[in-house]
C-alpha cells in the first residue's frame, strides 16, 4: 500500500551487501533527512504526512530499536535539511508551510533542543546545508522566486547568522552541497531550465564564489553528492530523460570526468553513501517505483551493477551508523515535489496541491492529518463533485481531474496498486 510509512533496512555487516529485510519504523512521511549524533546514534528528522515535523532516534548506537515517532512542538514544515555542527550538536534547517525559513538546534550535543528560530525575512523552496572547513555552518536555499541563495553561521556553533545573500542572477529547482578535499564548499544545482551547474568557494571558508558554471549540455532533475575516500567529490544526478548518471573529479580539488551513464538504470531519484571500505553505494528509486542499489566494488573504481531490493519506494535517504553500516530510510507514497510545483507527487507522477487546512497548531487534533489510504469526503457544495448530483436528469459536470473537490480539504486517495517489482526499465527517450 502506498501509505507513506517509514521502513528503515540496514547491512548485517560494514561494507558487506548482506541487508537485514526491511522492518517499519512507525511514522508516515513526505521528506526526510539523517544524520548521526555526536555519540553515534542515528537520528532520523521527516516532514509527516500532515506537514508536522517530526523526529525519531536510535536508543543506543547500532542499535535495531528506536525511541519513537516525537514531534517538535507545533512546528510544520515541507522540507528539511540537517547537519552536524562543529560540537557535534545537531541543527535542522526547514521550510516551513508558510514558506518562511527556520532552524533549531540541539542545546548540547546528544541533547535537547533548543526551539523554533526563525530566519527573519528569508522564504525558500528548498534548502540544504554545508559546513565550512573553519565549522560555520553555512545554508544555501532555492528562494520562493526560484533565486539561488547562501547565509552562514558568523562562528563555529553560533546561533548568530551572516544574513541573507544571493549568488548574482542564479536561479535554480533544487540544490545539493559537497566539500572539496581542501575544504572549500561547493554546491550543486538544478537550474530552472533543468540544466546541471556548480559553483565553489574560491578559498577554504571564503566568501568569494567563482561563479555559476554549467557542466557542458548535462541536464537534471535532481542531484545528490559523494566523497570518495580520496577526497574526490562525485555527482550523481537523474537526467530529464530519467537516466540515471555520474560524474566525478579526476583529481581531488580538480576538474570532472564528464556525464557517464549507469547502463539500464533509470530513476525518479538518488541518494548516497559510503561505505567503511571508502566504496561510494548509491541507493535509488527506479521509474517502476522500485527500490534499487550500486556500489563501488574497489574505492573510486568500478560499478557492481544495479541490484533490486526487491521493495517499492518513492523516497530514499541513507545514513551510516557508528560501525559503518550503511542503513537506508525510505517510504512508498506521494513525496512532496520541492522541486517543481511545490505539491504533492504520488507514485504514478500525478500531481496534488498541499493542503494547508491539513496544518494545524493542536498536536491533540487527530482529524486533519493527510491519510493516503482515506479517500475525500463528499463536498455538498462543490459542482465537481461526482457524488454529488443535484438533478440526475442532467449530465454531471467534469471533475477538476485531480479525484476530489476543489474546496475538499483532505488529499485524495492514491490510485497506486502494490505489484511485484520487476527490472528496472531503461527509457528509450535520448536525453535532450
Amino acid at each position: 500500500m502506498a501509505d507513506n510509512a517509514i521502513l528503515h533496512d540496514w547491512q548485517t555487516t560494514p561494507s558487506k551487501e548482506t541487508w537485514h529485510g526491511p522492518i517499519p519504523l512507525g511514522g508516515s512521511a513526505l521528506q526526510l533527512a539523517v544524520a548521526k549524533n555526536a555519540d553515534g546514534r542515528l537520528e532520523i528528522f521527516y516532514v509527516g504526512a500532515n506537514n508536522y515535523l517530526f523526529h525519531n532516534w536510535q536508543t543506543a548506537p547500532n542499535a535495531d530499536t528506536w525511541f519513537g515517532e516525537t514531534r517538535f512542538g507545533t512546528d510544520s514544515a515541507k522540507q528539511i535539511a540537517v547537519a552536524s555542527n562543529a560540537n557535534g550538536s545537531l541543527a535542522i534547517f526547514y521550510v516551513g508551510t508558510d514558506n518562511n525559513l527556520y532552524r533549531n538546534s540541539q542545546t548540547a550535543p546528544n541533547g535537547n533542543w533548543g526551539g523554533e528560530v526563525h530566519f527573519a525575512g528569508d522564504s525558500a523552496k528548498q534548502i540544504a546545508v554545508g559546513r565550512n572547513a573553519n565549522g560555520c555552518l553555512e545554508i544555501f536555499y532555492v528562494g520562493t522566486n526560484n533565486g539561488l541563495y547562501h547565509n552562514r553561521q558568523t562562528a563555529a556553533n553560533s546561533d548568530t547568522w551572516s544574513g541573507e545573500t544571493r549568488f548574482g542572477g542564479d536561479s535554480a529547482r533544487q540544490i545539493a552541497v559537497g566539500q572539496n578535499a581542501d575544504g572549500r564548499l561547493e554546491i550543486f544545482y538544478v537550474g530552472t531550465n533543468h540544466d546541471l551547474y556548480h559553483n565553489w568557494q574560491t578559498t577554504p571558508n571564503g566568501a568569494t564564489w567563482a561563479g555559476e558554471t554549467r557542466f557542458g549540455t548535462d541536464s537534471a532533475q535532481q542531484v545528490a553528492v559523494g566523497q570518495n575516500g580520496d577526497g574526490r567529490i562525485e555527482l550523481f544526478y537523474v537526467g530529464t530523460n530519467s537516466v540515471l548518471y555520474h560524474n566525478w573529479q579526476t583529481t581531488p580539488n580538480g576538474n570532472w570526468a564528464g556525464e557517464t551513464v549507469f547502463p539500464g538504470a533509470s530513476a525518479k531519484r538518488v541518494a548516497v553513501s559510503r561505505n567503511t571500505n571508502n566504496c561510494l553505494e548509491i541507493f535509488y528509486v527506479g521509474a517502476n517505483n522500485s527500490l534499487y542499489h550500486n556500489w563501488q566494488l574497489n574505492p573510486g573504481g568500478a560499478w557492481a551493477g544495479e541490484t533490486n531490493f526487491n521493495q517499492q519506494a518513492s523516497y530514499v535517504q541513507a545514513g551510516s551508523n557508528a560501525n559503518g553500516r550503511l542503513e537506508i530510510f525510505y517510504f512508498f507514497g506521494v513525496v512532496l515535489d520541492i522541486a517543481g510545483s511545490g505539491g504533492l507527487v504520488d507514485p504514478s507522477g500525478d500531481v496534488f496541491e498541499v493542503p494547508n487546512e491539513g496544518v494545524t497548531d493542536d498536536p491533540d487534533n487527530p482529524e486533519e492529518p493527510f491519510d493516503p489510504d482515506e479517500p475525500p469526503e463528499d463536498d455538498p457544495d462543490d459542482p465537481d463533485d461526482p457524488e454529488e448530483p443535484e438533478e440526475p436528469e442532467e449530465p454531471e459536470e467534469p471533475g477538476d481531474g485531480d479525484g476530489f473537490g476543489a474546496e475538499d480539504s483532505t488529499v485524495p486517495k492514491l490510485p497506486v496498486t502494490q505489484k511485484e517489482p520487476v527490472k528496472n526499465p531503461a527509457p528509450s527517450k535520448p536525453k535532450p
